[in-house]
């Protein structure tokens, strides 16, 4: 996930101690989001270059988040990756996908 206040890619996720609530700290500008200001902010304002066609239903293979939504790099797109994967945007894990355009 990007930072709607400043761009950057780098937040980490934590929990308020006095509320228990999880949410997103951005290591760019040091502000504090909720993880549904952050999607909402996005939703509303762009797509990403690549967007997977994942539905709600498929989910991360390291955190079971949903994938919908997130980025797809497809095969040799970020110089080598032989298979393409699409990023979960809460852990970073890339999620290999069969079947998109790999050599035969």
């Amino acid at each position: 996930m990007r930072c709607p206040e400043c761009g950057s890619s780098s937040m980490t996720r934590e929990v308020d101690k006095r509320t228990g609530i999880a949410c997103l700290v951005c290591d760019g500008c040091n502000t504090i989001f909720t993880e549904s200001q952050v999607e909402e902010y996005w939703d509303n304002n762009s797509e990403p270059e690549s967007v997977s066609n994942a539905t709600n239903a498929d989910k991360c293979e390291s955190c079971g988040q949903s994938l919908y939504r997130c980025a797809l790099a497809f095969p040799w797109e970020d110089g080598n990756n032989e298979y393409a994967y699409v990023r979960c945007r809460y852990c970073g894990h890339k999620n290999i996908k069969y079947g998109y355009g790999e050599d035969d």
